[in-house]
């Protein structure tokens, strides 16, 4: 079993993401999609 699961692909200068969890296993899987937005945000700062 996973708890986790994501999944990034790239395409014509952009990167999805596909995002599976088990929600009995992650009661706070909700705050993920804002967290990886705020770390992305962190890289692209950080790398200009």
């Amino acid at each position: 079993n996973q708890t986790l699961a994501i999944g990034v692909t790239s395409y014509n200068g952009m990167l999805y993401f596909g995002i599976n969890a088990d929600r009995d296993a992650m009661s706070d899987v909700d705050m993920l999609p804002s967290l990886l937005r705020e770390a992305l945000d962190e890289l692209v700062e950080a790398a200009q």
